[in-house]
């Protein structure tokens, strides 16, 4: 679980690094609500990141 974790933050933000490198900026997708936006690379590192934190909170327990 900890290893997909990584894999999703890294896959992210490699892929959010080469769309600004390939047009210049990075594109927001998905908006919810008019509250905030944001692209499916970023989902991948914020589920990545809630995956890590899972991990960490199940092995202190």
């Amino acid at each position: 679980m900890s290893r997909l974790g990584l894999v999703l933050i890294l896959s992210g933000g490699t892929l959010n690094i080469l769309e600004r490198v390939f047009t210049g900026c990075v594109r927001d997708y998905i908006g919810f609500f008019g509250l905030f936006h944001f692209n499916l690379f970023d989902l991948l590192v914020t589920s990545g990141v809630f995956l890590l934190i899972y991990e960490l909170w199940k092995t202190k327990k």
